[in-house]
C-alpha cells in the first residue's frame, strides 16, 4: 500500500449522482467516474444479487420495464417501511442509497487506484470521503444518505454547504462597482414539481430566513403541453396507452424547449422499441401559462424580500440545478434586479469543484471525526478580474455582434453630450447603455464604456472671464445692465389642455364669451407648450369659434331666428340618435354607443361608456381569468384592487341600466379571497 494522499467526492441532488476523485499525485482537480460512460448518472438503483447498478440503465429497469427489483425517486421510493433483497437477506429499503453508493466507493478503490490506498474493508475508518448535496435537498434528505454511512464506522467523512461553495464564485464574476449594489442573493432550485427559493446575505453568504416553497411551479408548464402535440402527431401509435410512453414525450419535449430550436421533426423510440416520426413548432405553445406562474412565483418572492427589508432591485437571482434554464431565467426576468439573471453552467461547476479541492488539500485530506463543513464566513470573493481573464471572454459572440452598432451610436451620443458640456446626459447615457449589456448579458464593451465614463468631467466648466473694459471708457460709470427677461413656464400639460378643449364644444354654443375666455387661456398655454400637434388642434378650434361667430352676426344682422321646423328636424335627430346609443348600451356594444352618444351631443353618457369600456376590458382580460391564481395564491393585494375596479363597473352599470349579475358573483369571489386571513 503507498502512501498517498487521496478523497473521493459524492454529489448528490434530487434526481442524479455523480461520483469524483483527486489524488495528490495525480492532476490538480477532480476526475469524473463514470463507468458507462454517465457522470451525471439518474439517482436510480438496481439491485441483483449483491451488486448494484446506478444510472441510466437502473432508471429504465424501474420506469421502463418495471423491474421490481430497480427503484427511481429515491428520496420519496426509499421511504417505504418496506425491504429489498441483497446477497440472499433482507434489508431495509432505506439502506439502499448507502449499499449501492459504498458499492460504487469500492469499485473506484480497485479499479482505479488498483487497491494501492488499501481496500475498502481496511480503509472505511480514515478514508476521505465527501458529500456534495444539491440546494433543493434540505437537511431530512441529506441526513438520510449520511447516517448510514456514520453507522457504518465511516469517521474521515464532510459534508459540504452548496451555497457556501457557489455564492463566492459568482461573486468572483462579477465587477466590484456591481457587488456593491446587491445586497442579498436569491438562489432558486427545484424539487420534483416545486420551486424552492431561499435568500442570502450577499457579503456573508449566509442564510436569511428559511426556503420558501412555491408548490407546482418546479416545472415547465409548457412541457405538458409540448408532450400532448408530439403524442397528437404520431398518428400510427396514439392508439395505444400513453401512460407507459409519458417519459419519453417529456424528455423530448424538454430537449425541445431547452434547445433554441423554432421547430424539430425527429424520431422517437418508444416502449415497445417502434421508431415514429414526430413534428413540434414553438409557434404552437401557448405561453400565458408562463405569464401567469411568472407573476405568482415573484409576488411570493416580493412577500419573502420585504419580511426582510429588501426589494427586487437590492437582490440578484441564481439559478442553480434544474432551475438553471431559458424558461426559470425568462420567469425571473419580469422583476426589475440589481443585477442580471444568473445561471450556474458548467463553468460555474467547475469553478465550485476547484474551491472545494482547494479547501481539501488545506485539511491534507483528513476532516477528523466527520461533521458538516462549517458554514461560517467563507474567505472574501477577489477584488475583481485577475489578470488572466479577460471580460467578455465568455460572452455569446452573436450577442456581442448584434450589440456593437448600438454601442458605437450611443458612444456618439455621448460624446456630443461631452462637447456640448450637457455631462449629466453624457453620463446618463454611458450608464444606462452599461445596465442594458449587461441584462443582456454582454461584458466585452466594458473597459471602453469605463474608460469614456472615467473621461467625463464631474463638474461643469466655468464661465469665461469677461474682458477688461477699453481705456476710452475706464473710470465711467457704466450703464446696468439689463435685466434678464425670465422665461414663462407652461402652468398645464398638453394633456391636461386637451381635457379643458373638450367641452368647448358645447360651451361655445350655450354660453359664448366664457367659452371665448377659456379658450384664450389655452391657446396661450398650447404656445409655451409648443408642440405642433397641440397647435393643429389650437387651428381647428379657432375655425369652431370662427363659425359660430359668423352665424350668430348673421342671425343678429338679419334678425331671423331658426325655423321652428328646423328645430323639430334638429331634436327628432337627437332623440333618434339617442335612443339608438341607448339599444347600443344595452346590448353590451359600448365602443359603438360611445360614438352614438357622442353625436348626440351627450357627453354625460359617452364618459359613461367610456368608463364601461375600460372597466369591460380589465375584466375580461385580468379580474376574470386570474381569479383562480390570485385565491390559490392569497394575494389579497390584487384581490383588493380588482375589487375595487369591480366596484367601479357595478356603479357604471347600474347608472346605465345594465344588468349587474356577473359582476355581482365576481364581487363576491373577491371579498371571500380578502375576507379569507
Amino acid at each position: 500500500m503507498i502512501n498517498v494522499n487521496y478523497c473521493i467526492l459524492v454529489t448528490i441532488t434530487a434526481d442524479a449522482i455523480a461520483f469524483r476523485y483527486n489524488r495528490s499525485d495525480g492532476d490538480n482537480r477532480f476526475v469524473d467516474y463514470a463507468p458507462n460512460g454517465e457522470v451525471n448518472m439518474p439517482f436510480a438503483i438496481l439491485c441483483t444479487g449483491n451488486k448494484f447498478v446506478i444510472g441510466r440503465s437502473a432508471y429504465e429497469a424501474a420506469c421502463h420495464n418495471h423491474n421490481p427489483n430497480a427503484y427511481a425517486n429515491i428520496f420519496s421510493t426509499c421511504t417505504a417501511s418496506r425491504t429489498f433483497k441483497f446477497a440472499d437477506r433482507d434489508e431495509p429499503l432505506g439502506k439502499l442509497p448507502y449499499y449501492a453508493i459504498r458499492c460504487y466507493i469500492e469499485q473506484i478503490l480497485s479499479n482505479i487506484f488498483y487497491n494501492q490506498t488499501g481496500t475498502l474493508e481496511s480503509n472505511v475508518a480514515r478514508l476521505p470521503l465527501m458529500f456534495l448535496f444539491g440546494p433543493e435537498l434540505d437537511t431530512n434528505k441529506q441526513r438520510f444518505i449520511l447516517s448510514p454511512f456514520e453507522e457504518g464506522g465511516f469517521q474521515n467523512m464532510r459534508d459540504y454547504n452548496y451555497a457556501r461553495l457557489l455564492l463566492p464564485v459568482v461573486a468572483s464574476q462579477t465587477p466590484p462597482s456591481d457587488r456593491k449594489r446587491v445586497s442579498g442573493v436569491v438562489l432558486a432550485s427545484v424539487d420534483g414539481d416545486d420551486l424552492l427559493v431561499q435568500l442570502y446575505d450577499a457579503v456573508r453568504h449566509e442564510p436569511l430566513g428559511n426556503v420558501v416553497r412555491i408548490d407546482g411551479q418546479g416545472r415547465d408548464p409548457r412541457i405538458g403541453e409540448a408532450a400532448n402535440h408530439i403524442w397528437n402527431c404520431l398518428y400510427n401509435y396514439n392508439y395505444k396507452k400513453r401512460e407507459l410512453e409519458e417519459h419519453i414525450l417529456r424528455e423530448a419535449a424538454e430537449r425541445f424547449l431547452s434547445s433554441t430550436a423554432q421547430e424539430v421533426n425527429d424520431v422517437l423510440r418508444m416502449s415497445d422499441g417502434t421508431m415514429q416520426d414526430y413534428m413540434l413548432r414553438r409557434t404552437e405553445l401557448d405561453m400565458s401559462a408562463a405569464s401567469t406562474a411568472s407573476r405568482m412565483v415573484l409576488y411570493q418572492l416580493g412577500n419573502e424580500l420585504a419580511r426582510h427589508g429588501l426589494s427586487a432591485q437590492q437582490c440578484r437571482v441564481v439559478l442553480a440545478g434544474r432551475a438553471a434554464t431559458d424558461y426559470f431565467e425568462n420567469l425571473f426576468a419580469q422583476g426589475r434586479w440589481a443585477l442580471p439573471i444568473t445561471k450556474v453552467t458548467a463553468r460555474e461547476k467547475q469553478m465550485l469543484l476547484d474551491r472545494l479541492l482547494g479547501e481539501v488539500k488545506a485539511s491534507g485530506y483528513n476532516f477528523g471525526q466527520g461533521g458538516t463543513a462549517s458554514p461560517g464566513p467563507p474567505p472574501e470573493p477577489p477584488a475583481g478580474p485577475t489578470g488572466t481573464e479577460v471580460p467578455g471572454a465568455d460572452d455569446d459572440p452573436l450577442l456581442v455582434k448584434r450589440y456593437k452598432r448600438r454601442v458605437e451610436i450611443m458612444v456618439r451620443e455621448a460624446k456630443a453630450k461631452i462637447a456640448a458640456a450637457d455631462y449629466k446626459a453624457a453620463r446618463s447615457k454611458i450608464k444606462g447603455l452599461l445596465d442594458e449589456l449587461h441584462n443582456a448579458p454582454v461584458h466585452a464593451y466594458d473597459a471602453q464604456l469605463e474608460e469614456l465614463l472615467a473621461q467625463i468631467p464631474q463638474t461643469a466648466p466655468t464661465p469665461k472671464p469677461q474682458p477688461a473694459p477699453d481705456n476710452t471708457t475706464a473710470g465711467q460709470p457704466q450703464p446696468p445692465a439689463p435685466p434678464a427677461t425670465p422665461q414663462p413656464c407652461a402652468e398645464l400639460t398638453e394633456r391636461e389642455v386637451r381635457m379643458r378643449l373638450a367641452p368647448l364644444r358645447e360651451m361655445v354654443k350655450t354660453n359664448y364669451k366664457k367659452a371665448e375666455a377659456e379658450f384664450a387661456y389655452l391657446k396661450a398655454q398650447a404656445k409655451l407648450i409648443g408642440k405642433a400637434t397641440l397647435d393643429r388642434k389650437m387651428q381647428e378650434f379657432t375655425h369652431l369659434f370662427a363659425k359660430v361667430q359668423t352665424v350668430e352676426t348673421k342671425t343678429k344682422s338679419t334678425g331671423c331666428a331658426i325655423a321652428n321646423s328646423d328645430k323639430t328636424n334638429v331634436k327628432k335627430e337627437t332623440v333618434a340618435s339617442k335612443s339608438k346609443a341607448a339599444t347600443l348600451l344595452s346590448q353590451g356594444r359600448y365602443q359603438e354607443a360611445k360614438k352614438a352618444f357622442a353625436m348626440a351631443h351627450d357627453s354625460t353618457m359617452s364618459a359613461l361608456c367610456t368608463k364601461l369600456i375600460k372597466y369591460t376590458m380589465r375584466v375580461e382580460r385580468a379580474i376574470k381569468p386570474e381569479l383562480v391564481s390570485v385565491k390559490t395564491a392569497h394575494n389579497h393585494t390584487k384581490a383588493q384592487a380588482y375589487l375595487k375596479d369591480l366596484l367601479e363597473l357595478h356603479e357604471c352599470q347600474q347608472q346605465a341600466g345594465i344588468d349587474t349579475t356577473e359582476t355581482d358573483t365576481l364581487v363576491e369571489a373577491y371579498k371571500k379571497i380578502i375576507n379569507a386571513r
